[in-house]
């Protein structure tokens, strides 16, 4: 799998980025004279500009050696957008991207930490550890922050988790009847393709849970809402053939690269 590769601090972008929707919109002049418009979903594509400074030597020969895979705008890689939080149906946990185990009962419309009623209650009815979780078509071994709120009307424990394969990270928070964020960050040696991210209850307990979030990133920013797919898009394309790099000193490069998808692609 082409991936669009991160900065040895983690992050993919750096500060000023851009980042901007364009839609289409399809006129049709009938023979009277009068005009028909509609929107053009097909049309919709996300562009995104990231400017570089004082790049290192490994991290512009990443930049480079993908740039150079892909022959500039002709094939397609992986692209983790930056400003967007990875999970899909952030808060519609009964959707079919999230994997649940039989013995978890989800209810919607709990109160969340900001004054809305759009959290979940998760209820584990069963006699042993239950799981809910999410799985990314992106590489396992990139930097990744998953965050979530979380609190019970009784402390306890809730256990999240990213795994690759039989391995991965697990981290055991406790968690009682006021809201706390909890972070996991981490980067996995794994060459996985697919990267999952979720979390476990214990037999019996029962947690208000909001505010999912992956990001590809070491730590974690304001959460995103998303009421659809996230923001990994698996057919990214750079906007250009070429790439100018400039070399300011040693171990010292900048550049700017321009990448587009389509919307829900």
């Amino acid at each position: 799998m082409l991936c669009y590769p991160q900065l040895e601090s983690g992050a993919i972008g750096q500060f000023p980025g851009r980042k901007q929707l364009i839609q289409r919109t399809v006129t049709n002049t009938l023979s009277d004279g009068s005009t028909q418009r509609f929107g053009d979903p097909a049309g919709s594509r996300i562009e995104w500009t990231l400017t570089y400074e004082d790049l290192t030597d490994a991290e512009m020969a990443a930049i480079t050696t993908l740039f150079q895979a892909c022959e500039g705008r002709l094939l397609t890689f992986t692209f983790p957008d930056p400003t967007a939080n990875l999970l899909g149906w952030s808060e519609n946990l009964a959707a079919d991207a999230w994997r649940k185990d039989p013995l978890l009962q989800l209810t919607s419309g709990a109160a969340d930490p900001l004054g809305t009623n759009r959290a979940t209650r998760i209820t584990n009815t069963g006699q042993a550890a239950q799981r809910l979780d999410q799985s990314l078509a992106a590489p396992e071994n990139l930097q990744y922050c998953f965050s979530l709120y979380a609190r019970s009307d009784y402390t306890g424990e809730i256990i999240t988790y990213r795994m690759s394969g039989g391995t991965g990270d697990r981290r055991t928070f406790t968690i009682g009847p006021s809201w706390k964020r909890l972070i996991i960050s981490s980067k996995l040696d794994s060459s996985t393709e697919t990267a999952t991210f979720g979390l476990e209850l214990p037999n019996g307990r029962t947690a208000d849970v909001f505010g999912l979030q992956v990001e590809a990133q070491p730590g974690a920013s304001q959460y995103k809402i998303t009421a659809g797919q996230g923001g990994v898009y698996k057919r990214a394309r750079f906007m250009d053939d070429s790439l100018t790099v400039t070399s300011q000193g040693v171990n010292r490069h900048s550049c700017r690269v321009r990448v587009t998808a389509r919307q829900g692609n």
